[in-house]
């Protein structure tokens, strides 16, 4: 059953459209869905707050928190 994926984006998000059967359907009808299902998305995800990127801890932080840990392995064995 071929099936066509359309990737919408919008804000740092991504939603993929899918219409399954689409050897069965005329091609300006599927332009039609198409089209429709685009708008429809895009307007879902305007809705949705941005994505905030994600943080990564500093250097410094991450030596500090491995330390903390070797530490911890330590007193109890490990």
């Amino acid at each position: 059953m071929p099936k066509i994926w359309l990737p919408v984006s919008f804000g740092g998000r991504t939603r993929n459209i899918l219409i399954p059967n689409s050897q069965n359907i005329d091609n300006s009808q599927l332009d039609e869905i198409i089209e429709w299902q685009k708008e429809k998305t895009l307007e879902e995800l305007k809705k949705m707050p941005k994505k905030e990127p994600v943080s990564i801890a500093k250097r410094q932080e991450i030596i500090g928190a491995l330390k903390e840990y070797g530490e911890y392995l330590k007193r109890e064995g490990g």
